[in-house]
């Protein structure tokens, strides 16, 4: 993955805007399948103004990292270098030595004069520590129980979600994955609804809403707490709401989730905050529909964050639009709980 920082990011638009290829989506499209790129084109966005589609499209490959090898973001460079004129190419060329030496700046090997003998050869760090101790994989095993495939019938359609206990009988999801009570009675929550080692699913336990308990829901910060019957986090554990887990820009976080109705998935390690404040946090990682709802945890693996939305979203800041996934911060929720709720979790 290329870090895009601000004055390059400024510069590459400024290049690219005036090509007239990229000044039309069926020429967005065009280049985007030339550079060997077709299978993203539907996850990207390619009409609308030209620098906001423009800034939008180095965003999302700059975060989306290699495709076979290569980075997508140099493979579109490459590709609009046979699109555009001689003093076009030099200027492309100039953006992709930079972004080349950024890359490998990760690797710094300014040290080496002449060839390494075998014997000083013997473990390197190459391109971005990715190492990890072995108790990071175990913490992450046991987070994943608490973690329920929802399902929602809305009469017209099926809503897939994600969602997770936070006590033995209550469960947080987003509010647009469950957004009223008259929706809870026919909802699915599936838990064990992943593969084992051998490739097995399961065996899955499907729990109900308990009639006549608690729900509680907030639009404005996208979640929604239901009481469910038999109490299955007893059986599959929960993860506590706890204040003071934090994140920060640049950070890590690694997200639990059923991307499409899919078997729960692990996404970790490549995933890097790009804004946070008291209310969002948004960040680098791969989702898909019916990861809503999924909890957000720093490297630590404590829970900061709900995951509730992704694609082009607004920075709050500068109210720039960049293609991210965004999640509401665990404080902004814990600050909201109603007494009711916050009663139930002191009992449990």
């Amino acid at each position: 993955m290329i870090h895009l920082d601000g004055p390059l990011r400024r510069e590459l638009i400024d290049l690219l805007v005036q090509f007239e290829v990229l000044q039309s989506e069926d020429g967005r499209r065009f280049v985007t399948r030339n550079s060997g790129l077709g299978k993203l084109l539907p996850r990207m966005k390619l009409s609308g103004s030209d620098r906001l589609v423009v800034g939008n499209i180095l965003d999302f490959l700059a975060q989306w990292g290699t495709v076979e090898g290569q980075e997508a973001l140099l493979l579109l460079l490459f590709a609009l270098q046979d699109e555009v004129g001689e003093d076009g190419q030099q200027a492309l060329q100039s953006f992709i030595d930079a972004l080349s030496d950024k890359r490998r700046s990760l690797l710094d090997v300014s040290s080496v004069q002449s060839p390494t003998s075998p014997e000083a050869v013997l473990e390197k760090l190459i391109g971005e520590p990715t190492l990890v101790a072995t108790s990071f994989l175990e913490q992450a095993i046991e987070l994943t129980g608490p973690v329920a495939y929802i399902e929602v019938d809305k009469v017209n359609f099926i809503e897939m979600g994600t969602g997770f206990m936070i006590s033995p009988s209550l469960l947080l999801t987003c509010h647009h994955v469950l957004p009223k009570k008259t929706l809870a009675g026919d909802a699915i929550f599936r838990f064990n609804y992943q593969q084992n080692r051998l490739g097995a699913i399961g065996p899955v336990k499907d729990f109900q809403w308990k009639e006549k308990g608690l729900f509680h829901t907030d639009a404005k910060l996208d979640y929604t707490i239901v009481e469910l019957e038999g109490e299955p986090g007893q059986e599959w554990e929960f993860i506590p709401l706890k204040s003071g887990n934090s994140v920060k820009r640049d950070a890590r976080v690694n997200i639990i989730q059923h991307p499409n109705g899919r078997p729960k998935q692990v996404s970790f390690r490549n995933n890097f905050v790009e804004y946070v404040d008291s209310k969002i946090i948004q960040y680098v990682t791969h989702t898909e529909q019916g990861s809503s709802g999924s909890p957000v945890f720093n490297d630590r693996w404590q829970l900061v964050a709900l995951h509730h939305a992704g694609g082009n979203v607004r920075e709050p800041a500068t109210q720039r639009q960049y293609y991210r996934n965004e999640g509401i911060v665990l404080t902004a929720i814990l600050e909201s709980l109603p007494q009711i709720v916050r009663n139930a979790l002191v009992a449990s």
